[in-house]
């Protein structure tokens, strides 16, 4: 199991690290507090071909543009992936760690082109609506891919086969990246097809992790009803679950718009205005504008050339 999983792990480390450095600046200071963390990142996500210590992407695929949990143990299905939802706390975390410790603006341009890039495939490949064309249509309609191998994919996962846990595990933690990737659209689906006629007694931890991912981004009133007694996940707080459903939906309508031709929801202008005015750099200082706004259906097109534009260009300089 030597390297397995580390990229869903070390993620919540990242996480809460960028969060004390926002809450108490000393820490950016304190270098045995930001070497341990950026050794986090460099054994995940290290960019630079000359660190001798950890290799250049451990865990990310640029060709897949997700990454892989599987570690040096041989699998004749491949490698794998699982829980989406705890790479993409990595990525956004990476983001927030640049941004908050201003380690030349680089790690927060690398983390915010592996958010995009990494979400926009996770609702391509692994999260899927009924209309999703890269799977056989009676399987699109489990809406969550479970562990998606490299040559299969099984609707299960590797703890168990209730489905509370194949559809759990694509659901935390609960961080703004979550919103990015699981659109309105989709959770209505899967909790119409699949969620909605569980049982989610209120005793079963497993309820507050189904209620929150995907409930309280489409009726935050009957969310907060169940919450009121669910028995609440231990990596959750009751606190930060009202909170979540209280402001979740609201978070999609900044965050997501859907067009009346297509059932695609697409990254909205003004999410992709920020992350396209967001890839900036210079050595000296100045500012470069690497994105235009955009609108309509072409969303996806053009936010992928952008950001692999600003790639090509930027990810070596951390050589």
């Amino acid at each position: 199991a030597c390297y397995n999983d580390h990229h869903f792990h070390f993620g919540y480390f990242v996480v809460a690290a960028a969060m004390l450095v926002k809450l108490r600046p000393e820490y950016a200071s304190d270098v045995a507090f930001t070497s341990y963390v950026e050794t986090l990142i460099r054994d995940t996500t290290n960019p630079s071909i000359e660190d001798s210590f950890f290799p250049a992407f451990r865990s990310f695929d640029w060709f897949d543009l997700h990454s892989w949990s599987r570690g040096v143990v041989p699998s004749p299905d491949g490698k794998d992936q699982e829980s989406t939802s705890e790479e993409l706390n990595l990525l956004y975390g990476i983001q927030l760690w640049g941004r908050v410790t201003r380690v030349g603006g680089k790690l927060e341009q690398l983390g915010a082109t592996m958010l995009a890039l990494c979400i926009m495939t996770v609702q391509e490949f692994f999260l899927m609506k009924v209309d999703n064309l890269h799977h056989p249509k009676d399987f699109a309609q489990n809406h969550v891919t479970g562990i998606f191998f490299q040559n299969k994919v099984d609707y299960a996962t590797w703890f168990g086969w209730k489905i509370e846990y194949i559809h759990g595990i694509q659901m935390l933690p609960l961080t703004p990246a979550l919103v990015l990737a699981r659109s309105p659209e989709f959770c209505q689906e899967e909790w119409d097809h699949i969620l909605s006629k569980l049982p989610l007694p209120a005793t079963d931890p497993w309820t507050s992790i189904i209620i929150t991912g995907t409930l309280a981004i489409i009726n935050s009133t009957l969310a907060s009803d169940y919450m009121v007694t669910a028995a609440v996940d231990d990596g959750l707080t009751r606190v930060w679950a009202q909170y979540w459903i209280r402001t979740a939906q609201e978070s999609h309508r900044l965050f997501f718009s859907t067009t009346t031709s297509t059932t695609r929801t697409s990254l909205s202008t003004s999410t992709f205005t920020q992350l396209s005015t967001s890839f900036r750099s210079s050595a000296d200082g100045t500012t470069e504008k690497w994105g235009q706004e955009s609108s309509g259906t072409d969303h996806l097109a053009q936010s992928v050339f952008l950001l692999l534009a600003f790639l090509c260009k930027e990810l070596l300089d951390f050589r």
